[in-house]
């Protein structure tokens, strides 16, 4: 058990998060989107995620958020969201930082059509 420990250890000694952002159609609202971001792989478990607009992080009474989760590797994921409107043409971004990083992962949301 103890090699098996140390074992764990080394591996997950530190896992940077791998993040994405996505947005689908509210299934709330037709006129709104839900912009999602998703942190996962990261170890150890403590994880800052800011989801912003132009910036400026968004209240955390308007985010949704799974709070940390295990993943079935050892290791953890989280996802934030917050809806807008769809016609908001601000720039909208997912700000997230970890022990394993210099300086935050920051990824933009792009321009989205839907047909």
């Amino acid at each position: 058990i103890k090699m098996f420990f140390h074992f764990i250890l080394f591996v997950f000694a530190a896992a940077p998060p791998k993040v994405y952002a996505f947005a689908k159609k509210s299934l709330r609202d037709p006129r709104m989107l839900t912009l999602t971001c998703l942190a996962t792989g990261f170890y150890p478990k403590d994880v800052v995620m800011r989801v912003r607009k132009f910036g400026t992080s968004f209240p955390e009474h308007l985010i949704t958020s799974s709070a940390v989760r295990p993943n079935d590797d050892g290791t953890f994921q989280l996802r934030k969201s917050v809806e807008i409107q769809e016609d908001d043409k601000a720039q909208f971004d997912c700000c997230v930082n970890h022990i394993t990083l210099t300086k935050p992962i920051i990824v933009q949301w792009g321009i989205y059509i839907f047909l």
